[in-house]
Protein backbone atom coordinates (compact mmCIF):
# COMPACT_ATOMS: atom_id res chain seq x y z
CA UNK A 1 0.00 0.00 0.00
CA UNK A 2 1.47 3.33 -1.07
CA UNK A 3 1.85 5.58 2.50
CA UNK A 4 -0.55 8.09 2.49
CA UNK A 5 0.11 9.46 5.84
CA UNK A 6 0.87 8.77 9.71
CA UNK A 7 -1.01 7.23 12.04
CA UNK A 8 -1.09 9.03 14.97
CA UNK A 9 -1.57 6.56 17.97
CA UNK A 10 -0.89 8.51 21.42
CA UNK A 11 1.79 7.85 23.58
CA UNK A 12 3.91 5.63 24.71
CA UNK A 13 3.72 4.94 28.22
CA UNK A 14 7.11 4.99 30.65
CA UNK A 15 7.44 2.20 32.10
CA UNK A 16 7.91 2.99 35.55
CA UNK A 17 5.25 5.02 35.98
CA UNK A 18 2.64 4.15 33.48
CA UNK A 19 2.02 7.35 32.89
CA UNK A 20 2.19 8.49 29.07
CA UNK A 21 6.02 9.37 28.28
CA UNK A 22 6.67 12.24 25.78
CA UNK A 23 7.54 9.64 22.76
CA UNK A 24 4.63 9.66 20.55
CA UNK A 25 3.15 6.16 18.94
CA UNK A 26 3.43 7.05 14.82
CA UNK A 27 2.83 4.27 12.39
CA UNK A 28 3.26 5.23 8.47
CA UNK A 29 0.03 4.29 6.97
CA UNK A 30 2.43 1.77 4.46
CA UNK A 31 3.61 -0.06 7.24
CA UNK A 32 -0.24 -1.50 7.52
CA UNK A 33 -1.77 -4.66 6.04
CA UNK A 34 -5.25 -4.73 4.37
CA UNK A 35 -6.81 -6.38 7.84
CA UNK A 36 -6.14 -6.33 10.97
CA UNK A 37 -7.60 -7.72 14.25
CA UNK A 38 -7.19 -6.48 17.75
CA UNK A 39 -7.06 -8.59 20.77
CA UNK A 40 -6.69 -8.62 24.56
CA UNK A 41 -8.11 -8.45 27.74
CA UNK A 42 -11.42 -6.43 29.18
CA UNK A 43 -10.41 -3.28 29.55
CA UNK A 44 -7.48 -3.19 28.19
CA UNK A 45 -8.03 -0.38 25.43
CA UNK A 46 -9.05 -2.36 22.29
CA UNK A 47 -11.98 -0.55 21.40
CA UNK A 48 -10.05 2.61 22.24
CA UNK A 49 -7.25 1.70 19.82
CA UNK A 50 -9.91 0.93 17.14
CA UNK A 51 -11.58 4.13 16.88
CA UNK A 52 -7.99 5.97 16.81
CA UNK A 53 -6.99 3.39 14.15
CA UNK A 54 -10.10 4.14 11.75
CA UNK A 55 -10.28 7.61 12.56
CA UNK A 56 -6.19 8.30 11.35
CA UNK A 57 -7.40 6.24 8.75
CA UNK A 58 -10.32 8.55 7.50
CA UNK A 59 -8.18 11.29 7.70
CA UNK A 60 -5.51 9.92 5.77
CA UNK A 61 -8.14 9.05 3.12
CA UNK A 62 -8.01 5.28 3.59
CA UNK A 63 -11.33 3.30 3.44
CA UNK A 64 -12.35 1.47 6.06
CA UNK A 65 -14.93 -1.52 6.49
CA UNK A 66 -15.57 -1.95 10.06
CA UNK A 67 -17.58 -5.11 11.25
CA UNK A 68 -19.22 -3.94 15.20
CA UNK A 69 -21.32 -6.41 16.26
CA UNK A 70 -22.06 -5.08 19.46
CA UNK A 71 -22.48 -1.32 17.94
CA UNK A 72 -19.39 -0.12 20.12
CA UNK A 73 -17.34 1.84 17.63
CA UNK A 74 -20.79 3.34 16.12
CA UNK A 75 -21.74 5.12 19.22
CA UNK A 76 -25.28 4.93 20.97
CA UNK A 77 -26.89 7.18 18.20
CA UNK A 78 -28.20 4.27 15.56
CA UNK A 79 -28.21 1.14 17.87
CA UNK A 80 -31.63 0.63 17.60
CA UNK A 81 -32.08 0.70 13.61
CA UNK A 82 -28.50 -1.45 13.46
CA UNK A 83 -30.53 -3.81 16.23
CA UNK A 84 -33.44 -4.01 14.39
CA UNK A 85 -31.60 -4.60 11.07
CA UNK A 86 -29.65 -7.63 12.59
CA UNK A 87 -32.86 -8.90 14.00
CA UNK A 88 -34.47 -9.03 10.80
CA UNK A 89 -31.19 -10.64 9.33
CA UNK A 90 -31.13 -12.95 11.93
CA UNK A 91 -27.94 -12.21 13.56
Amino acid sequence: MADRGSFHLGRALDPKTGEPGADEVVLGSSDLTTHGVIVGMTGSGKTGLAVVLIEEAVRAGIPAFVLDRQLIVLGAQPVETFRRAFAQLGV
